[in-house]
């Protein structure tokens, strides 16, 4: 009887956690830090990205960064332990310096990994990132600007919220369910 009681027990438990995902918390944009602050922290760190060497047309990955504990990962170079010395290639020691210090506030804003597709000058940055999370929950914040490619941004995706020139993106036929 008690091994029945583990048992629901256990399964209400998933159950209650699962429903979390997909909740108001990452459908819509909240930040830790002022709007302004984020924004322009985004639009810094865009501009680094931007600078970057660009991944070979051959590669089987996109332009991207993934903040993953104490690890960085950054286009196709090797995965590097974050530290003061770290040096991001094509990117000098202040520069490397400065997007440490984006991708570590930003972090504290719940944006942990950025990618761009071959065929688009967007970043789609992760948004609550769940590492094994599913197609429906997938969230990104974009930041559109004058030469933001925004046709292939409102074919693709969703917007799910809006703040200044800030965007939360899903992908176009998610499920969203608001919590």
């Amino acid at each position: 009887m008690k091994k029945i009681h583990w048992v629901i027990l256990l399964g209400f438990s998933i159950l209650i956690s699962c429903s979390n995902i997909n909740n108001k918390e990452r459908n819509s944009i909240l930040f830790k830090d002022s709007l302004d602050t984020v924004q322009n922290a985004l639009l810094r760190l865009t501009n680094l990205l931007d600078s970057l060497p660009e991944v070979p047309k051959e590669a089987e990955v996109a332009s991207h960064y993934a903040l993953e504990g104490e690890f960085l990962y950054v286009n196709n170079f090797n995965k590097r332990k974050i530290n003061d010395s770290i040096i991001i290639p094509g990117l000098s020691k202040v520069l490397s310096h400065e997007f440490i210090e984006l991708i570590l506030f930003l972090k504290k804003n719940f944006i942990t990994a950025a990618t761009q597709s071959s065929n688009s000058k967007i970043w789609f940055f992760a948004y609550h990132k769940l590492w094994n999370e599913e197609y429906d929950y997938y969230r990104d914040i974009v930041v559109f600007n004058k030469s933001s490619d925004t046709l292939n941004l409102y074919l693709d995706n969703q917007i799910l919220d809006q703040k200044k020139n800030i965007l939360l993106v899903a992908p176009k036929d998610a499920k969203i369910i608001n919590n």
